[in-house]
């Protein structure tokens, strides 16, 4: 999540034959739902520094390279993400102190992981809105050391792990510690 509403999603597969299978069926029905709404040319692709790009809808775009599925909610976003990716001397993420941290102190692989940076969250005026409400006075009990951390953080991350029969979800901040 980003500045102006931006939202880029990134999802890598064990199996790449997968992703394009999903992928192309996933197609097919945005296809079919375009042709009956009678805007066939809805669904649309397009090459950009040797990656096709897809549209199955307005507010959408996405591409796959390798394992990996790349969603962003408008295409100048992806191309974004592309350009990045054709000029990695250019600042990304992964060369961010901060990200670089944050899967440090994650630890263990996970099945999913989200990384935030809380300076663009706390941006968002509803985050902030909600971060400050006070409607509820047991929920405030509850949780005010985790909205505290959340408003103190530099970054956050989130990893889903499975266990042989469990799933936990390991939630890691920076930030002072409030024991």
């Amino acid at each position: 999540l980003g500045p102006g509403e931006n939202a880029l999603l990134i999802i890598e597969s064990e199996e790449k034959d997968v992703l394009e299978g999903i992928h192309d069926f996933l197609m097919m029905i945005a296809k079919s739902e375009a042709r009956k709404q009678g805007d066939p040319s809805r669904v649309t692709s397009a090459e950009y520094r040797g990656v096709t790009g897809w549209r199955f809808a307005p507010n959408e775009a996405h591409t796959i390279i390798g394992n990996r599925l790349i969603m962003a909610n408008n295409p100048e976003l992806l191309k974004t993400a592309l350009d990045l990716r054709a000029e990695p001397s250019r600042a990304n993420l992964s060369a961010s102190p901060e990200y670089q941290s944050a899967q440090d102190a994650a630890g263990t692989p996970a099945v999913a992981r989200l990384y935030a940076n809380m300076e663009v969250l706390r941006a968002l005026p509803q985050f902030t809105a909600a971060l400050e409400e006070n409607r509820n006075p047991m929920g405030m009990l509850l949780f005010a050391p985790l909205l505290e951390s959340l408003a103190d953080a530099n970054w956050m991350t989130m990893g889903l792990n499975l266990q042989g029969d469990k799933i936990t979800l390991d939630l890691v901040m920076d930030g002072a510690s409030n024991d």
